[in-house]
């Protein structure tokens, strides 16, 4: 997994220190200050959903200043680590990432899209770094993020089959309400009136059947979603 390069963000200088935005794209002001406090009240100012770039960024900057690399990275994972675990309004990305495919996947099934990305960067970096190390960490990913998606899937099938369970409930009823009304006194249909037993006992019947299959349909799994 290839080591992210400030190019994914256009910069702009910005006086006051605080991000631009322009339409959708997030401009981050530069230099980011490298002192830990302004590092904070910079972070603070910055959408979570572009947090992940000042990383990027940050990396860029050391590396103008002579720093060699991979060290960049590190320094810059470090320094953001601090920041949002101060700012207390992300993942305490401090702690060890786990590094079996069962609990990454319970490691990232709660963040949001951006948080995800983020955590390649740092596993391959808390795996050594060497290119084994960003192979494994690649891999890892792939099959920690697919059941991820298998869950996601799974909550929407869920939700779709309740959804369908309900509106042939919903029809049901509107079938036996029509019944009613063709056999009611002001209308009168002598088919229904004197007759349509049959048909009333067995939408009666698929309307209890609909009631116990909801009942069987299991609850969505269990998750803390993330701010979208």
């Amino acid at each position: 997994m290839p080591e992210p390069t400030a190019a994914r963000l256009t910069m702009t200088a910005d006086p006051a220190g605080t991000p631009e935005h322009h339409g959708d794209a997030a401009q981050l002001a530069t230099p980011i200050p490298t002192d830990p406090a302004a590092f904070v009240d910079y972070l603070r100012n910055v959408p979570t959903r572009d947090r992940a770039r000042v990383v990027d960024l940050l990396a860029a900057q050391y590396r103008t200043q002579g720093h060699p690399d991979p060290l960049p990275l590190t320094m810059a994972n470090s320094d953001y680590d601090r920041a949002v675990v101060e700012i207390g309004d992300e993942p305490d990305t401090t702690e060890p990432i786990p590094t079996d495919v069962q609990g990454l996947f319970e490691y990232l099934r709660t963040m949001n899209g951006w948080q995800q990305s983020a955590v390649a960067d740092r596993l391959a970096i808390q795996l050594g770094g060497t290119p084994e190390a960003i192979d494994r960490a690649a891999d890892l990913m792939t099959r920690a993020l697919s059941l991820v998606a298998q869950e996601i899937l799974i909550l929407e099938l869920r939700q779709h089959l309740a959804d369908t369970l309900a509106a042939a409930a919903d029809t049901i009823k509107d079938g036996l309400n029509t019944i009613d009304r063709l056999a009611s006194e002001d209308v009168y249909d002598v088919e229904f009136a004197e007759g349509g037993w049959d048909m009333r006992g067995f939408l009666s019947d698929a309307g209890r059947f609909i009631s116990a299959a909801s009942a069987l349909n299991p609850a969505p799994p269990t998750k803390n979603e993330p701010g979208q």
